[in-house]
């Protein structure tokens, strides 16, 4: 079983068409993705209704979920989320349908699965939060503490890095991020595993990073960290 393994596309609309284009063609037999659907960017209902349509896809909340949920019932806490990640939570509380919300809502904050012969933990951050950050340098004090053995694989996502790690007997993989890349800038990441082969197969695809920057400019004033993010600069 080919397993395709996506996680913070950020209501980044360009970077997820690229990923989903990629999997369909390398023919996934499912796609797990771990959170953080919406953030940052400015597509989060054109972003969850395709991601609705995906075959054989299992969801899971993040901590940018979280932060919709209680920016829609409070407005001071928008504002600081608004300060910290820019005006990607506007678009997501004005522009989110009912129904797409409630699907949000309803989604679970963790899995549990065995799909292909292997146990399988899904997580957002890690099994213990959805916002701890697990880097590909994580010690072992800190993987002791959340690697479950019960489970042959454990997917993290959430620090935009991507990574393949082994502890103990357990296969740790992070696919990186679909929207907002963090390690190499300006490309799509995600990850497939083979559950036949027990490999992994980490991508990075090149997307319409122009249209995103042209949102960029016209929504946030061409704020220059975002911007940097999408094209692959440092600042």
């Amino acid at each position: 079983m080919k397993i395709a393994i996506i996680s913070d596309i950020h209501s980044n609309i360009y970077a997820l068409e690229s990923v989903l284009k990629d999997i369909q063609q390398r023919k996934c037999d499912t796609v797990l993705c771990l959170g953080d659907c919406v953030g940052y960017y400015y597509w989060p209902d054109m972003v969850i209704n395709v991601l609705k349509k995906v075959d054989n896809i299992l969801i899971i909340q993040g901590n940018h979920e979280e932060m919709l949920f209680l920016s829609l019932k409070d407005s001071k806490f928008k504002d600081k989320v608004r300060k910290k990640y820019g005006k990607g939570i506007d678009y997501a509380c004005n522009s989110i349908s009912a129904i797409n919300l409630d699907f949000l809502e309803k989604l679970p904050k963790k899995r549990s699965l065995l799909l292909g012969g292997k146990k399988i933990g899904v997580f957002h951050g890690s099994p213990n939060s959805t916002e701890q950050y697990i880097y590909p340098d994580v010690n072992q004090k800190t993987l002791t503490d959340i690697v479950d053995n019960k489970f042959d694989v454990m997917l993290f996502g959430h620090t935009h890095h991507q990574f393949i790690s082994y502890f103990n007997s357990t296969l740790i993989i992070n696919p990186g991020s679909v929207g907002q890349a963090r390690d190499v800038r300006g490309l799509a990441a995600y990850s497939i595993y083979d559950t036949d082969s027990g490999s992994v197969l980490p991508l990075r695809l090149k997307y319409n990073s122009k249209s995103v920057v042209q949102k960029i400019n016209e929504v946030e004033n061409g704020d220059v960290k975002m911007i940097s993010a999408i094209q692959g600069k440092e600042v």
